[in-house]
């Protein structure tokens, strides 16, 4: 992300007053402006996704940044320049979530990422970057705003961060957040958590049938060519009775294999119930008055 930014500001730095351009991949795309304060009129939307030559998903994200016009307002009151002249750029990445570290507690990236850089720093002002990004998967829960802190340095990346953002509202697939600062933006959400699956004990009925007629047909098979073997002798034929059997081994090995899980669990289980009624038993008012006695 750094040498993503320093490039847009180096870009940005040879480029001419309310000039702007695009870079566009398969996994990013990228605006740099050069921008006068006193050209800021409006706000700032981003990406303009009707800009010729947009790659088809960033013309089809729902994922959006507005950036205020009070953000650019001069670095110093005294500023004896005359107008000061922004850099802003503005990246929306497709895949870069997948290579940030996320957060524990089963926490993940959820959305697109969107950056948003200016040069130079701009003043801290009441004015909020509005954030709107699309979930990338369902079933997750507690979505909220998150920014990219390289200030915290549990380790050589920097880490995620609710800090500055606020959620100001979601739903089941799409998160809008107010940030008072420009950085690194993406939705965090928690996954759900693998359900345990009691395991049954008792081989599939699939697994038996599907077992069972393929041991048949294999037996059926070496059968006719015992019984015809004589005829057909040859060393082709000697391979493929050696791999019938093998498959058949594999086969019973299976079947026995879920088999002892069956009797491995039924035997855990009662120790279990009986240490625990052993406890309960020692537990017991009357034991416990006996042995008071």
């Amino acid at each position: 992300m750094q040498v993503i930014e320093e490039f847009i500001h180096i870009v940005g730095l040879g480029m001419k007053d309310f000039h702007n351009a695009y870079l566009m991949t398969g996994n990013l795309v990228a605006s740099i402006q050069r921008l006068p304060a006193v050209s800021v009129m409006t706000d700032i939307n981003f990406p303009m996704k009707g800009r010729k030559g947009m790659v088809d998903w960033a013309r089809n994200s729902e994922d959006k940044v507005v950036i205020p016009k009070g953000l650019f307002v001069s670095p110093s009151a005294g500023d004896m320049d005359g107008s000061p002249v922004f850099i802003l750029g503005t990246v929306l990445y497709k895949t870069l979530g997948l290579m940030l570290p996320s957060p524990k507690n089963h926490t993940v990236v959820n959305s697109k990422i969107i950056a948003v850089t200016v040069r130079p720093e701009p003043r801290v002002t009441s004015a909020h970057l509005e954030i709107e990004l699309a979930h990338l998967a369902n079933g997750t829960f507690n979505p909220y705003c998150a920014l990219w802190d390289s200030s915290i340095m549990n380790d050589s990346w920097g880490t995620w961060s609710s800090k500055g953002c606020k959620t100001v509202l979601t739903d089941a697939s799409h998160t809008k957040c107010l940030c008072d600062r420009v950085s690194t933006f993406a939705i965090l959400a928690q996954q759900p958590r693998e359900i345990a699956m009691e395991y049954s004990g008792v081989p599939s009925v699939t697994l038996i049938v599907g077992c069972g007629l393929s041991c048949l047909a294999l037996i059926t098979l070496a059968v006719i060519y015992a019984v015809l073997w004589r005829y057909i002798r040859s060393e082709r034929s000697i391979i493929l009775i050696n791999f019938c059997l093998s498959i058949i081994c594999s086969n019973i090995l299976i079947l026995v294999g879920q088999t002892q899980t069956h009797n491995a669990l039924g035997t855990v289980s009662p120790q279990k119930h009986t240490s625990l009624s052993s406890a309960e038993r020692e537990n017991h008012p009357k034991v416990l008055a006996l042995r008071q006695r």
